[in-house]
This record gives structure tokens, C-alpha cells and sequence, in this order.
């Protein structure tokens, strides 16, 4: 029975000699393997020999082990070297050393070269891992907190007058600075991150926030969670938690607005105590004070209410809402809805409304029916003279403000036609009012040519008097 083994991977983790280190590091090769007999995936135990040697070839085994392995579909695990750890180390201490497998007495393939990886657990401190021009370039200290000990992290500079800087207290443990110049995060800044950049700040009470770079961008006091990815001179205000910045210029998420999101753009801002609110993106869009779960797009555009949506066109105005739970859209070059397309994607349904325009165009493109029928115009004239109409208002509206028309029931029960028996779509009505006044058309020919006819019989008859 022929035995092979492929798909190898292994590597040797040696305890080193720093004095710092917290915890015993693991010792040995983590070896991993796929055992093959006459081409076929080993599954059960077999007994695998592990010989370490000081030469790729020749010469005698520094180091045996013999492991039981249990393979699966031919896959196996395990550690050499944890059986005895002291001969392991003093017998792989200058890092050359090459590995040889054997399987039931036959090795299998050539000796493999193993070389070392450093393990590092719980470094207590590393002030001045790399200096330059006499400045430390690294610093990490551990500090104790509520979650227990995490290290407090800073690489750049971290001395000087432009340097990085993690508060000092404990407070702050588990705090990272990725890099940059003039960095700051503050006291009781637990679990925050400041990446990079130039002169970027998290002030102080602001737990588990991110700012990943930029220049000169804030998140300040009593901010938790809350993050800003980028762009220049941004800012999210104090007690706003879990607020986002995405990037930009000058954005900013003002005091107490919580779990808002501004996307990115140019001089953006959410006001006070306008929580969860948005704004997309664009130029100089607002969020005004407490216009809570609002969102403003585009150029200009002024969410001024609560629960409000804006959008507004490149034309450089503000566009504010005029009220609460309001949809506005400033769209000078008119506006189009669709509601169903062909298979090469051309609408086939919808509404435009033109530049200009005050009402909405719809589609009634012939090549956009089917199934046509022709309308028995005298009989649809009869249901329009028997169809109950009102004046009536809305139960949602002021009492002053009032309509004139059928009841949707009416009209479908008379027309049959539309798609909602609670609606009346405009189309339907101008249809029926259009054919309406084509039925009303022939009545009034009809009479006419009556009227006509009569008036030659009485001239006639009047010309027989004497």
C-alpha cells in the first residue's frame, strides 16, 4: 500500500527571551497534512513519526516524536514538539532545522525546512519601539478598566509638540493611534480608534468611537460610538452617540442628535437635537434644530421639520420645507415617475410632469395599449346622468376645505373600470368625461338636425296658409 502526504503546511512558534512577556508562548510545529493510500483519502488513526534534523540531507535526528493523528477525508492536525518541550528548544535553538514524515516506516517525500515565528502575548510595555531624530516613533502601555487590561496603543510620533497622544489615565485602555501627526484622544476614551491623519481629535467621554483620518476633524465630548471616515475640518458635536461623518468638507452632526448620518459633501449640517436624521450628501443641505428623523439632499436643501424628505436641484437657492412629515422635490428640469418597462427596459407606464408644468402628464402612448374595445357612447351618457355626485371633504382635512365628485364605489359599479374600487384614477375619469361629452355631442346633433327639420315643415306650412 502505497502512503502520501500533500497539502502540507507547518510552522514553528519558539518562546523568546523577552523579558515582557506576560504569558508562556506556544512551543512547536502546528502541522497540518492530507495522508493519501493508493491515491485514496485516509479516514481513521494512524500513527505519524516526525524526525527534526540539523541538514536537509544525512546525518541523524535531533529530535523524534511519533503522534497518533485522526484523519478525515485524509486531513489531520498537530502540534510537534509539545510532548517535550525542553529537548524541542534546545534542539531547534539556532533556527536551522529541517523536518522529515514518516508513515509505517516509510518517509514520505523529502525534508522540509521549518524556520521560526514570533509569538508575543501580553506585552506589559514598549515605550520607543523605533526612534527617529531622537523622538519616539511607537510607544504601548497596558492600562486596567471595566472589560479588564487592554494596552493603550500609539504609533507616530509620540512626543513633541506635534505629537500623538492617548490621555495617560486608564480610562482610555484599549485606545489606538494608527499614525499621523497631532493626533489626540482624550481622557475616557475607552476602545477608540484615531488611524491617521493630521491633527484629528476625540475629546474626552467618547467610548468605542473611530475617526479614520483627515485633517482637523472632530468627535467630541460624550460622543460614543460614533465615527467619522474621512475629508477635512468635520465635526460631530457632544452627546451625539452613534453619529457618522463619511467624509467631506466642514460637515458637521450638531449637540444631541443622535444616530445621524451625514454621507459625505461639501458644508453639511444636521442641528441640534434633530436625531436620526440624514443627509446623503450634496452642498450646503440642512437639517434644521430638532427636525427629527428628516433628510435633506441635493444643493440647498432645508429639512426644517420634523420627519420631513428634500431634495433639491443644482440651482444654488435654499429650498426649505413648509411642514412637518412633508415630501418636497425642487426639480427644474422636470420630473418623471415609471412604473413598468419593456424587456429592453423603454417605460411603458408612468407620469412626467415638464419643466414649467403644474400637473402630471400620463403616459397614453397608443403603442403602449392593447385590447381595444369601442364605448356605447348613449349608454355611458345615461350612467353619467345617473351617477350620484357630492360635495363632501375629507375626514384628514380642515372642515373649510371641500370637493365635488363620485364616490369610488359609484364609479366602478357604473364604469367598471380602473384598478382600485377605493380610487379614481385620473385617466379613467377624463375618459369617461371625454366620451361622455362625444354621447352628448350626438344627442345634440341629432336635435339639431330634429330642429331643423321641423322648422322647414312649419315654413312650408306656413306658405300653404292663406
Amino acid at each position: 500500500m502505497k502512503t502520501a502526504c500533500v497539502l502540507v503546511v507547518s510552522t514553528v512558534m519558539i518562546m523568546g527571551n523577552a523579558m515582557w512577556v506576560a504569558a508562556s508562548a506556544p512551543v512547536g510545529v502546528n502541522y497540518q497534512g492530507r495522508l493519501l493510500e493508493s491515491g485514496t483519502p485516509v479516514n481513521g488513526s494512524r500513527t505519524v513519526q516526525f524526525d527534526i534534523y540539523k541538514a536537509s540531507s544525512g546525518g541523524s535526528p535531533v529530535y523524534t516524536e511519533s503522534e497518533s493523528v485522526t484523519c478525515v477525508d485524509g486531513l489531520f492536525s498537530t502540534v510537534v514538539g509539545d510532548a517535550d518541550t525542553s529537548t524541542f528548544l534546545s534542539a531547534t535553538a539556532d533556527g536551522t532545522v529541517w523536518l522529515q514524515v514518516t508513515v509505517g516506516g516509510t518517509p514520505l517525500g523529502s525534508r522540509q525546512r521549518i524556520v521560526p515565528a514570533l509569538s508575543a502575548l501580553h506585552a506589559l510595555t514598549s515605550e520607543g519601539l523605533c526612534t527617529t531624530g531622537g523622538l519616539k516613533a511607537a510607544e504601548m502601555r497596558m492600562a486596567t478598566g471595566s472589560w479588564g487590561d487592554a494596552p493603550i496603543v500609539i504609533l507616530g510620533i509620540s512626543e513633541g509638540s506635534s505629537r500623538n497622544d492617548v490621555d495617560g489615565s486608564d480610562a482610555s485602555y484599549g485606545a489606538v493611534i494608527g499614525g499621523g501627526l497631532d493626533n489626540h484622544v482624550g481622557a475616557s476614551c475607552p476602545f477608540s480608534t484615531l488611524a491617521g491623519g493630521l491633527g484629528n481629535l476625540i475629546d474626552h467621554d467618547s467610548a468605542s468611537t473611530v475617526l479614520c483620518g483627515g485633517r482637523e476633524n472632530t468627535i467630541s465630548y460624550g460622543a460614543n460610538y460614533a465615527a467619522i471616515g474621512g475629508g477635512n475640518y468635520s465635526k460631530i458635536y457632544n452627546g451625539s452617540e452613534y453619529g457618522f461623518i463619511g467624509s467631506g468638507y466642514g460637515n458637521e452632526i450638531r449637540a444631541n442628535s443622535a444616530s445621524c448620518a451625514i454621507g459625505g459633501g461639501y458644508l453639511n449640517a444636521i442641528g441640534a437635537n434633530a436625531q436620526r436624521s440624514t443627509i446623503p450628501g450634496g452642498y450646503k443641505c440642512i437639517v434644521s434644530n430638532d427636525a427629527q428623523y428628516a433628510l435633506a439632499a441635493g444643493c440647498r436643501a432645508v429639512a426644517a421639520h420634523v420627519g420631513c424628505f428634500v431634495w433639491a436641484d443644482n440651482n444654488d437657492y435654499d429650498f426649505p420645507s413648509t411642514g412637518v412629515n412633508q415630501f418636497q422635490v425642487r426639480c427644474t428640469g422636470g420630473a418623471r415617475m415609471v412604473t413598468s418597462i419593456n424587456g429592453s427596459g423603454t417605460p411603458t407606464a408612468g407620469v412626467t410632469m415638464s419643466p414649467g408644468a403644474g400637473s402630471w402628464t400620463s403616459l397614453s402612448d397608443r403603442e403602449a395599449k392593447t385590447a381595444f374595445l369601442p364605448v356605447d357612447k348613449q349608454a355611458l351618457l345615461e350612467k353619467v346622468a345617473g351617477l350620484p355626485m357630492e360635495t363632501w371633504q375629507y375626514k384628514s382635512q380642515d372642515a373649510s376645505i371641500r370637493h365635488i365628485g363620485p364616490m369610488a364605489q359609484d364609479f366602478r359599479e357604473a364604469f367598471g373600470v380602473g384598478e382600485d374600487p377605493k380610487g379614481i384614477s385620473t385617466v379613467d375619469a377624463d375618459g369617461v368625461a371625454l366620451t361622455a361629452i362625444q354621447g352628448l355631442y350626438e344627442v345634440v346633433k341629432q336635435q339639431k338636425a330634429e330642429i331643423a327639420r321641423l322648422r322647414e315643415r312649419l315654413t312650408t306650412l306656413e306658405q300653404k296658409t292663406p
